[in-house]
């Protein structure tokens, strides 16, 4: 199951804690998890995995920002909804350039 939680964002959110308890597959939970929080939310055992969409998006080397403690690119809200490739497929990679 797939749930878009609010919590880590700061709004408590209690439908996760209570499905945990009734619902024993699979949890995925997204919602503007950084990774110290994700870690947090796995070691309490309240989901299985986190999805970071919105993160993986300006920084196409996520994990290997993550595992090497890295500042990561910064999304172009501005720019999800228009055509092309721009604000979806031009983020640099941490060595090909500064943080955006």
């Amino acid at each position: 199951m797939h749930i878009t939680d609010h919590s880590a964002s700061g709004e408590p959110d209690s439908l996760v804690h209570d499905l945990r308890k009734i619902f024993k597959n699979t949890i995925i939970l997204s919602g503007g998890y950084t990774e110290e929080k994700a870690a947090l939310a796995i070691k309490n055992n309240h989901a299985d995995l986190i999805s970071f969409a919105r993160a993986f998006i300006p920084n196409p080397d996520l994990v290997n920002r993550f595992q090497n403690k890295l500042p990561l690119n910064q999304p172009k809200f501005d720019l999800f909804v228009t055509p092309g490739a721009a604000g979806y497929a031009d983020y640099p990679v941490f060595e090909e350039s500064h943080v955006i």
